[in-house]
């Protein structure tokens, strides 16, 4: 699907699928590469294998994988449709605690031109697309480039925490849409079929 606004031509929002095998094997190879996070990938650094990878986030996609490692999550690719380049991922995860279900990154060669803001937005998107009436998100204290991006997404903060040592801004984004649970929310077929930053949720 094409979200983002006055973008809709420039960019695709996808799931996980072996044509972009080789593109995400890239992409980890970079943040590898530059000893980076990989927020918003969920385990991809523990898979050499992209396409074993992939299998895992569409198992965890399902409704019926909150069992699975991790939970149920939504994995998503924002692709450049002018080069098919992956240049950012995000993932939402579901039974996760609510300041960190929304995580996202930006390919580290493809940083300074706003790809940030254009990954979240398309996130929150899908998530007003689902019904989901606000979503919460969590930030390093000291991240300031993250903060700004929120903030440039309707980002309010609501509060600062400390978690595992670290000062954490969270804010709220008001969206609009019919609230729903997230069990009440489709799987990635169905989704698929209508349409650096955040919290960290790399390796789950």
């Amino acid at each position: 699907m094409n979200i983002e606004p006055g973008a809709e031509s420039a960019f695709l929002f996808v799931h996980p699928t072996e044509a972009y095998a080789d593109e995400i094997g890239q992409y980890r190879r970079e943040f590898l590469d530059a000893g980076d996070h990989m927020d918003g990938c969920g385990p991809l650094r523990a898979y050499d294998d992209p396409k074993e990878y992939i299998a895992v986030c569409t198992k965890r996609s399902r409704l019926d994988s909150n069992e699975a490692p991790g939970g149920r999550a939504q994995q998503f690719l924002l692709v450049r449709q002018a080069d098919h380049r992956l240049v950012g991922m995000a993932q939402y995860r579901y039974d996760a605690d609510p300041r960190f279900r929304i995580g996202y990154s930006v390919r580290p060669g493809e940083r300074g031109k706003g790809y940030a803001k254009t990954v979240l937005r398309s996130l929150l998107a899908w998530l007003n697309a689902q019904g989901k009436a606000t979503a919460v998100i969590a930030c390093e204290a000291s991240n300031e480039a993250s903060r700004q991006v929120i903030l440039a997404c309707g980002g309010k903060e609501k509060e600062k925490c400390t978690y595992k040592g670290i000062d954490l801004l969270v804010f709220e984004i008001a969206l609009t849409g019919k609230v729903k649970t997230d069990a009440e929310m489709p799987a990635a077929e169905d989704t698929l079929r209508s349409t650096n930053g955040g919290g960290s949720n790399e390796t789950v």
